[in-house]
């Protein structure tokens, strides 16, 4: 049987207060925002061009366990923009890959690489322990499920998607303050249509996009870590327009009481999501 993980609060020693001092000095950070970091637990889905840059800066900030899912391997092709692995890695998985960057760039974060696909038979298991969940996929199915998963768990998703010059962000499910926030079948409850959906390996990415947009996922999840309800991205999207440096920031409609994952008459659950068929779905059956 699995020894469940004792949730004991772990103080900074005076290496971590030095290492973190330009955090800490932060005003309204502090000492105890630094403690909060270091006592946080997150599950990130991808270690591509989004997850390369997400995971740096969540472990560079003293986040206390990562836990990285990914079954892919790294290719020359990838190393544009997921910077985060590098030549000799080639033909490596991508979560050890980055589970490798990590241990060099901060030896006070314990991370766990798994070499295996999200799906709906594990997501469940895989995500139950960890405090935030951050989709940094690459296709609208792991999308779908990563925050079908996060609303069956009443945990925080934050989500990004990227391709050509453009990128997304948003936090969904619940804020800092454990209120309810719509999810992403809220605002997406149909399937998009095939001829919608543009792959990086078909219409390209410009390397720095999936930086910054992975970045920025890093940096709601440290803010919602510390508590900062106010300045997270709920109830509304960052979109970002690399070519022509243009910004907007669109309000989203609130949750909906017909959502099959989070409305008032839930059709997925912990015990059903196993048998959903998202392909199906993503097919275009939308019921």
């Amino acid at each position: 049987m699995e020894k469940k993980e004792e949730n004991i609060e772990k103080d900074l020693n005076e290496q971590e207060k030095y290492r973190y001092n330009r955090q800490i000095i932060l005003s309204g950070y502090g000492e105890e925002g630094q403690k909060k970091i270091k006592n946080a637990k997150v599950i990130v889905i991808g270690a591509g061009g989004l997850g390369s840059s997400c995971l740096m800066h969540l472990a560079g900030s003293g986040i206390g366990k990562i836990c990285i899912i990914d079954n892919d391997v790294v290719d020359e092709q990838n190393l544009h923009r997921q910077v985060i692995h590098n030549v000799k890695n080639i033909g490596k998985n991508k979560a050890i890959s980055a589970k490798e960057f990590i241990n060099g760039l901060n030896p006070y974060v314990e991370v766990i690489a798994l070499n295996e696909s999200f799906t709906n038979k594990n997501g469940i298991n895989l995500c139950k322990d960890y405090d935030i969940i951050i989709d940094c996929c690459d296709n609208p199915k792991t999308r779908y499920l990563c925050n079908d998963v996060a609303a069956i768990l009443n945990k925080p998703f934050i989500s990004s998607g990227t391709v050509r010059w453009d990128g997304q962000v948003g936090v969904y499910v619940k804020n800092c303050k454990g209120e309810k926030l719509p999810c992403y079948r809220c605002l997406n409850p149909n399937a998009p249509l095939k001829g919608n959906v543009k792959k990086c390996s078909q219409v390209g990415v410009i390397g720095t996009l999936p930086a910054i947009m992975g970045t920025l996922e890093a940096n709601e999840a440290i803010k919602f870590i510390l508590g900062k309800d106010e300045q997270i991205l709920q109830r509304k999207i960052f979109f970002f327009d690399g070519y022509d440096n243009r910004v907007k920031i669109m309000k989203t409609r609130n949750f909906q009481d017909d959502c099959i994952v989070c409305g008032k008459n839930k059709q997925l659950n912990a015990d059903n999501i196993s048998e959903y068929d998202y392909d199906l779905f993503l097919n275009g059956n939308n019921n």
